[in-house]
C-alpha cells in the first residue's frame, strides 16, 4: 500500500467519522476531528471560526437552535494532498423566532465541504 493510499484512507475515515458525529450531534467527537489551529467556515456563517474552542461553540449553538439538522452526503471526491470534497444536502428546521415553534420552517440546502 502506498503512502497516498494510506493518506486517502485516513481522510475517507475522517469524513465518515465527521458525518456520523454531525448527524448524532456529538460535539465532542466532531471537535476532536479538528486540529488546534483549524478553521471552520460556511456561507451561512457571519464569520469564520478559528480553533477548537470557537468551533465547539459553533456546533453547540447550531445543534441547540436546530435540533433536527442532518447532513446527507451525495458524493465524495478524493483530491491531491490528501483532501476530500464532499457534496451534501443538509436539512432540518430553522431556529424558532422569538421562541415560537410555529415560526420555525423546514429547510434543505445543497453544498460542498472540503476536508483537509
Amino acid at each position: 500500500m502506498t503512502q497516498q493510499n494510506v493518506s486517502s484512507g485516513l481522510v475517507q475515515d475522517t469524513v465518515r467519522q465527521w458525518i456520523t458525529a454531525f448527524n448524532a450531534h456529538d460535539v465532542i467527537t466532531l471537535v476532536s476531528l479538528y486540529t488546534d489551529d483549524a478553521e471552520l467556515f460556511d456561507s451561512g456563517m457571519k464569520r469564520r471560526r478559528h480553533g477548537r474552542t470557537e468551533i465547539e461553540q459553533w456546533f453547540i449553538e447550531r445543534f441547540r437552535s436546530m435540533p433536527s439538522i442532518a447532513y446527507v452526503p451525495s458524493n465524495q471526491v478524493m483530491m491531491a494532498d490528501s483532501r476530500a470534497a464532499v457534496t451534501w444536502t443538509t436539512s432540518g428546521r430553522t431556529p424558532r423566532r422569538f421562541g415560537l415553534p410555529w415560526l420555525s420552517r423546514p429547510f434543505q440546502t445543497d453544498g460542498v465541504s472540503v476536508f483537509t
